[in-house]
């Protein structure tokens, strides 16, 4: 097999790749809880806090 030929497994495996540690590295990268949600502040303008 030629390197031209190689290339779109390679993107697949890195693609593949960055997928998995996104799963794995999950709750580092999110660290809220999903069904916490403060409906008091719900109509408060961004802050540095939060941004949106």
């Amino acid at each position: 097999m030629s390197k031209r030929q190689m290339i779109p497994g390679i993107i697949g495996i890195v693609i593949l790749t960055v997928i998995l540690a996104g799963s794995v590295l999950a709750p580092v990268l999110a660290p809220y809880e999903v069904n916490a949600v403060d409906m008091s502040q719900t109509l408060r303008t961004p802050s540095a806090a939060h941004l949106l």
